[in-house]
């Protein structure tokens, strides 16, 4: 056999072996090999911005690692554009590079502006952590509706069944942001629960499980995190900055267990809140009780609102049992407020809580603590508070419906019974 036959032969095999070899993993699942790669010795596909719609990548990157189990997708360093990403089932983290390097921009019209509304980013069920990265909530196109959920965290769709699903999500030392101006900002940057809480046919769809969000920061949103889990799913809000935002947390049509501890609700040094930050539950129904935790939070009121708020509906003639613990809290109210802050604490609808150990600082508060007239209320502890002499209205201000056997004997403040 001469030298030249067996070089072709040699040939044939490398290229037969070419065949028989799978191909790359991003080429098999359609991804761009350019920009996404799968590298099964680190355990971790990598995505890589490029310059234009990042979308299909990173939901081929996220489709891959939920099919293969892998336990990482990793942002490189960039900017990345985002405008429709949809993932069932995702069991992994999807981290950046750090928050100054690696930047999420979304875009609910699409980059150039070309397509109907939806939400960026959407995770269905799954267990996963999204870290070290700041992600940009951007301005819908002009003369659309501004209003939208920059990250949604759903079950099923609508019309996909009645049983419950379950999410775990955590977000964990993230930022994020959006360039809205304050009177046109209509976004929510987290939104987690049941797509649809009840169908037409009468079926009810719940989200259980937990969602975390740890050490991150929050800046400019009309609405920040709101929540609508249910069965006792766990939403724990901790060690965070809300700035310039005008509701930081929300919850309605709920039985979740809520913990919110050890926040910053405010402006920062160099930039003073053009609106208050306030903490919403409402819309009471026939859900089960939640257990709700304020505690340990620093809040700053300055365009008036309340640091924490409950709402029911006018209908609702009963009030929600529910356990609300607002305990430990430091709230500053500035000059600024003026008589527009109607309360520092606001509870209406629901019965049973405490309210204990709360510092307020400044002025121009209307009322300390405010209780609606509207129901029958039972079951509230207000002790230990010191309200620093310094709203100009009431401290607790008392509906004519309200006994008085729950003001506790140390409560620095003068109660005041009044009507509406």
């Amino acid at each position: 056999m001469n030298t030249s036959t067996i070089a072709r032969r040699a040939l044939l095999g490398l290229l037969t072996l070419a065949v028989l070899l799978p191909f790359p993993a991003s080429a098999q699942t359609g991804c761009d090999p350019a920009f996404v790669e799968d590298r099964p010795a680190a355990g971790a596909i990598f995505v890589y911005p490029t310059g234009e719609d990042d979308s299909a990548n990173l939901q081929c990157a996220l489709e891959l690692a939920t099919e293969k189990r892998v336990a990482n997708v990793r942002l490189a360093r960039g900017e990345f554009a985002v405008s429709g990403v949809e993932i069932y089932d995702f069991y992994g983290t999807l981290q950046g590079a750090g928050r100054s390097s690696t930047v999420l921009n979304l875009y609910p019209n699409g980059v150039s502006c070309g397509t109907e509304r939806q939400t960026p980013l959407t995770f269905r069920r799954g267990d996963f952590k999204i870290k070290y990265l700041t992600i940009r909530a951007l301005s819908t196109c002009q003369g659309t509706d501004n209003s939208y959920t920059a990250i949604a965290l759903y079950g099923r769709p609508k019309g996909a069944g009645c049983d419950p699903d379950v999410l775990f999500a955590r977000f964990e030392r993230i930022t994020m942001e959006t360039d809205e101006q304050e009177g046109e900002n209509r976004i929510t940057a987290v939104r987690a629960g049941a797509e649809a809480a009840f169908t037409l046919d009468g079926c009810s769809r719940f989200l259980l499980g937990k969602l975390d969000v740890w050490r991150s920061t929050f800046r400019g949103f009309n609405r920040v995190i709101a929540a609508r889990m249910q069965g006792h799913a766990t939403v724990d809000i901790s060690n965070n900055r809300f700035e310039n935002c005008t509701n930081a947390f929300n919850t309605d049509l709920a039985s979740q267990d809520t913990s919110i501890v050890g926040n910053y609700f405010g402006p920062d040094a160099e930039s003073r809140s053009r609106r208050s930050v306030a903490i919403a539950h409402g819309r009471a129904r026939n859900f089960d009780p939640n257990d709700i935790r304020v505690e340990r939070n620093t809040f700053i009121l300055n365009q008036g609102g309340s640091a924490f708020t409950t709402v029911g509906r006018a209908e609702d003639i009963t009030p929600r049992q529910s356990a609300i613990t607002i305990a430990n809290n430091l709230i500053e109210i500035e000059q600024s407020a003026g008589p527009t802050s109607v309360a520092v604490i606001n509870i209406d609808a629901y019965n049973g809580g405490v309210i204990k150990n709360n510092l307020m600082t400044g002025t121009a508060a209307r009322n300390g603590v405010l209780f609606s007239g509207a129901r029958m209320i039972d079951g509230w502890l207000i002790d230990g508070n010191d309200f620093g002499g310094n709203p100009i209205r009431f401290d607790p201000y008392i509906g004519v419906t309200i006994g008085d056997n729950f003001i506790g004997e140390d409560q620095n403040t003068t109660v005041i019974y009044e009507g509406f």
